[in-house]
């Protein structure tokens, strides 16, 4: 039986739910929960495997331990459900299975990362020996009403708009407890009911197609926080790290309010856990704010600033809190969905009785990507110390935003955009051989298509839907091709190809006929206008246009065309022209190369301005901005012989020239568009200012803005991982075919000396050392490689764990 005829483990088992819950906007969320007796008499079976899932999250418990945490994000085409043995939580006698689900209704926006159907629900197979449990309405159910989330009305709006909503209010009171022991009294619960759409004689399917977890289950590490900033109201700073450090209580005397501000070294990702008795009969509130940093002050009306991240004395903790009240005995709280977080500030009020802590410590989770590439060096120098510096925080950063999805940032957001998610793949490409994540993503916006042939600009998402992008599509494009180079998946790009297809088919018709650019980026009839987004540039603001004029060339409004489009869009095509080639699609090859040839002329004919030598926004414009240039060389548009000229004038005279400046967000592309016009190492200090100024303020993820003071942490910011392994140390993969030879092209004067791991694609990794005018390599595989230095090159056939050694000063030669 092929794996296709093979019967779901699920099969058999009921979508299920609790009776007489609304589900429509007036309860935009609520807890349920679930349990199930279990008795295993004899020998406990070696392994237990559990199937299971919910609309819209759980958290599955075998007797009081957490086993599972999902489903994973998806959409409902591929909701998924995660497999775990849940034998080593077993005993003899009566075991619990218990499911803790939050239910997100689809008639709100909160948590706009998380998608969710129109009929909640839970489901779950267990086979225990000669035992199966299917979730039925044997199982008892009851809803949480001791936590609410917080109310999108209650955000604090000078922090940007509520994305995440999932900070909580908890009342201890009100709390089942003991609801996961075996000797919890259930009976007054109520049976489950079955949660489903199907209808008798009538062939309905269930809106959720069931298939199993496609990338690994995210680890939660327990632990603790590094330190204490300050404190007040009672216990001492020592008091307060012997808690963090050893767990020692901590006793709080009734009618006294406590504040504490704690630190991770680091931004970091997890769930916070808290731990306390309350004596008498008395309650404490306790908030837990999270926050990035401290900041400007904001309370007298002053504009969001940020310096100094760590400047306690005169900055402030903003940020959503979760709210915990106490009730007399043993507390423990942690938040159902993980906290962004380096600094938590604990404010506690409690009443009549007093309070003892007993520990606060944290479990860290993010994606576990298996990170190979290493950087060490052989000698010590302020070239690699700076070095080091930028790829610690780059990797940092990558891994707070890597999570079941690629996030462009995990404080604010959490959500999966096309352009972020392109240049977070090809960091983690740098790293790790681990593409399990990136196919996830271009599966998932593969899915997202719409009907004109663009992609969501944001997937998976909650059913309302978000403002259209359609450049990002664009993005997506060029993520297949390199999911292709790195892995020569051949399988992705042919079930990729007619979705690629579709997307440039939509740019296609929006070529104008007078001038052959990429026109408004919006069919004929569409409602609503696309959002024309390119960069998150200052000087880019048309008012007139209201939200969807930000970010935008103002050349798009005047004059009905970016050059950024039809440059863009020029170099989706090449992009798509080399997965035509690899796909055994020659003639769609040359025609996408065609149109492109096409753009790039038309770009030059109309876009640039011949007196002063560079590209103009748009036709007729006298705007202009580094992406024009950068993406002219890029594409092709700007000559091999422009191309440096070009570069120099956007980076280092910029201001000269009355250039616009990329954001971060698309810094990446300005390495790039330098590399290939020959000046990266001339411009490198021009281009690495952004990241230098950050690490003067102390931060330890890269921000999501220079400028804009929002997130301190933010994928697309990791770009020095990719200029580290890929043009620092070279290693680029091969050119064509994925077996084909992989080229090292190391800039020796950049750092003296060095030595590291390197992923070189399609699995390998290479051992490079370099110092004193000798490198030398070493493959995990049998491979062959191509050494470049200066405008000279070399072909090495390397043996699989044999050390290769040559002279730098042999390769640089005519």
């Amino acid at each position: 039986m092929s794996a296709q005829q093979m019967p779901s483990p699920l099969a058999g088992a009921q979508w299920i739910w609790a009776p007489n819950i609304d589900d429509k906007a007036e309860t935009p969320s609520q807890f349920v929960l679930f349990r199930r007796a279990l008795r295993l008499d004899g020998p406990l079976p070696p392994s237990c495997i559990v199937h299971v899932s919910a609309d819209t999250r759980y958290r599955l418990f075998v007797n009081g331990n957490r086993a599972s945490f999902g489903p994973c994000k998806s959409y409902p085409a591929r909701w998924y459900y995660e497999t775990v043995d849940i034998g080593p939580f077993l005993k003899t006698g009566v075991n619990v299975l218990a499911v803790r689900v939050l239910r997100l209704s689809p008639e709100t926006s909160s948590a706009t990362s998380i998608m969710r159907t129109s009929k909640p629900g839970m489901i779950l197979h267990c086979t225990a020996g000669n035992i199966i449990i299917h979730s039925d309405e044997s199982w008892k159910t009851y809803r949480d009403g001791s936590v609410h989330l917080v109310p999108n009305a209650d955000w604090d709006f000078r922090l940007g708009p509520p994305f995440v909503s999932l900070w909580e209010r908890a009342d201890g009171r009100l709390k089942p407890h003991g609801w996961l022991d075996a000797s919890f009294d259930d009976t007054k619960w109520h049976n489950a009911v079955p949660s489903t759409m199907a209808a008798k004689m009538a062939p309905i399917l269930d809106s959720r197609k069931l298939i199993p977890r496609s990338i690994p289950a995210l680890p939660e590490i327990p632990s603790t926080f590094d330190g204490v900033v300050c404190c007040a109201g009672g216990p001492t700073k020592t008091e307060w790290e012997a808690l963090l450090d050893g767990g020692k209580p901590i006793h709080i005397e009734p009618q006294s309010t406590v504040t504490v501000d704690i630190e991770s070294n680091e931004l970091t990702t997890g769930f916070f856990e808290l731990s306390l008795d309350q004596d008498g009969q008395g309650s404490a509130t306790i908030t837990i704010l999270a926050a990035e940093c401290y900041e400007g002050d904001m309370d007298q009306g002053v504009a969001r600033s940020k310096g100094d991240r760590t400047n306690s004395q005169h900055g402030k903790l903003y940020g959503p809190a979760d709210t915990y009240i106490s009730h007399p005995g043993r507390n423990d709280y942690s938040p159902f969905w993980w906290r962004a977080f380096r600094y938590l500030r604990l404010t506690i009020t409690p009443t009549t009785s007093p309070l003892t802590l007993r520990s606060f410590r944290y479990r860290a989770t993010h994606y576990p990507l298996p990170i190979t590439t290493t950087l060490t060096a052989t000698t010590p120098s302020p070239h690699f110390t700076k070095l080091s510096h930028l790829w610690q925080v780059s990797v940092t950063t990558l891994r707070n935003c890597m999570h079941e999805t690629f996030e462009d940032c995990p404080y604010y957001e959490q959500n999966q955009f096309a352009m972020d998610a392109r240049l977070q793949m090809l960091f983690s490409y740098a790293l790790s051989s681990d593409g399990r994540l990136a196919r996830k993503t271009i599966c998932e916006f593969a899915a997202s298509r719409r009907d004109d042939g663009l992609l969501e600009a944001q997937f998976p998402c909650a059913p309302c839907r978000m403002t259209g992008i359609p450049a990002f599509s664009l993005y997506w494009v060029l993520m297949v091709r390199d999911h292709w180079v790195q892995f020569g998946d051949r399988g992705l790009v042919r079930e990729s190809f007619g979705v690629v297809d579709g997307v440039l088919e939509y740019f296609a018709r929006l070529v104008r006929v007078g001038d052959g650019l990429v026109g408004r980026l919006e069919a004929e009839g569409e409602e609503e206008a696309s959002w024309a987004f390119v960069d998150w540039v200052g000087e880019w603001k048309t008012p007139a246009e209201g939200f969807k004029g930000m970010a935008v060339p103002p050349a798009y409004f005047k004059c009905g065309a970016a050059t950024v489009h039809s440059l863009l869009y020029a170099i989706a095509l090449q992009s798509a022209a080399e997965l035509a080639d690899c796909t055994g699609r020659g003639c769609v090859a040359d025609e996408y190369r065609s149109r492109a040839a096409e753009l790039n002329s038309a770009v030059r004919r109309h876009c640039f301005d011949p007196e002063t030598g560079l590209f103009t926004d748009g036709p007729g414009s006298k705007d202009r901005s580094q992406h024009a240039q950068v993406l002219a060389v890029l594409s092709g548009a700007a000559s091999a012989e422009e191309a440096p000229v070009l570069m120099r004038r956007a980076v280092v005279e910029r201001e000269r020239h009355g250039i616009a400046r990329t954001s971060l967000a698309m810094a990446f592309y300005v390495f790039r568009a330098a590399s290939l016009a020959g000046v990266y190492e001339e411009l490198w200090d021009d281009m690495i200012k952004p990241w230098e100024v950050m690490l003067s303020q102390n931060l330890t993820t890269w921000a999501e803005f220079e400028t804009n003071p929002r997130s301190d942490c933010h994928g697309w910011s990791a770009t020095p991982i990719y200029e580290i392994v890929r043009e620092i140390v070279g290693v680029k993969l091969p050119e064509g075919d994925i077996d084909g030879a992989v080229v090292i092209q190391p800039r020796v004067k950049m750092v003296p000396a060095l030595k590291g791991s390197f992923v070189a694609g399609g699995g390998r990794v290479l051992d490079i050392s370099w110092s004193g005018g000798s490198l030398c390599l070493t493959s995990s595989v049998d491979m062959v490689v191509e050494l470049r230095l200066g405008k000279g090159s070399r072909l090495f056939a390397l043996e699989r764990d044999l050390s290769l050694q040559t002279s730098l000063d042999a390769i640089d030669m005519e």
